[in-house]
């Protein structure tokens, strides 16, 4: 900056012998191609020839042959704008580094905040507030989705029962014409295919367990027929003879209260 004040100093001095006043001055003064203001603004930018790089920071970087293909191209560009500010970045920590410059912030530095904690704090929960939003238009979307997918599910089942049905009442028709030709004969077997279905099995399985109707009281009668028939009867161990535990005639009998005394 000292650089700059006396460059500065020195053109007031000039400025001073060119023109004795102000006054002149601001009558000469010249507004269109204005050398002399030209130069001096050039000089004014060359100040920092003669300052310490520590006081301006300027960094130039390297001249390359490397130029875009394209200015049109707005990555390619953009990368070439950063690739280029890395290296004059890097050349600065180098420079700083050698004049023992820290360039990094220290761990127990603390700045203040653009923004305070209040609001910060409404941003944070305006934020969550839109994500509660957002959890709960997905759940609705997905309980739509399901319900839509649940009625093409049961619209499918119906569609299909009609079709059965049709199809059945086809069936039914096709049998009741043929037996209409063969003169009502009925030959015992079923009168179409599916005729009965799931009912007719388990109404099989139903009757082969538990019987299939008729009269049930007094079946377990005996008659005369029955009370002659012998060839399920099993004589027990007594009527053989002595030789059972409970055979007759003899044996010891069971003591009394005397006995166990």
């Amino acid at each position: 900056m000292k650089a700059l004040e006396s460059i500065q100093a020195d053109r007031r001095k000039q400025q001073h012998s060119n023109h004795p006043s102000h006054s002149s001055r601001d009558a000469n003064k010249v507004f269109v191609n204005n050398k002399t203001g030209l130069k001096q603004s050039l000089e004014d930018f060359q100040w920092t020839n003669k300052a310490n790089w520590f006081d301006h920071l300027v960094v130039v970087g390297e001249n390359r042959e490397e130029k875009l293909e394209t200015v049109d191209d707005d990555l390619t560009r953009e990368t070439f704008f950063y690739e280029r500010a890395l290296e004059s970045a890097n050349q600065a920590v180098k420079k700083l580094k050698k004049l023992g410059v820290p360039v990094k912030r220290p761990h127990d530095y603390y700045a203040e905040m653009v923004k305070s904690d209040e609001h910060m704090k409404k941003v944070r929960s305006e934020l969550m507030y839109e994500q509660q939003q957002l959890e709960i238009r997905d759940e609705r979307r997905k309980t739509r989705e399901a319900k839509r997918y649940g009625k093409q599910v049961q619209a499918e089942k119906v569609k299909q029962r009609t079709l059965a049905k049709k199809e059945a009442i086809k069936d039914l028709d096709k049998w009741r014409s043929q037996r209409k030709k063969s003169g009502f004969a009925d030959d015992g077997k079923a009168p179409f295919e599916g005729a009965g279905g799931d009912v007719k099995r388990k109404r099989e399985t139903r009757d082969s367990k538990f019987g299939f109707g008729g009269k049930k009281r007094g079946m377990k009668r005996n008659d005369k027929n029955s009370a002659r028939d012998m060839s399920d009867y099993k004589p027990a161990s007594f009527d053989r003879g002595g030789n059972g535990k409970y055979a007759s005639g003899g044996g010891g009998r069971k003591g009394g209260k005397g006995k166990k005394r």
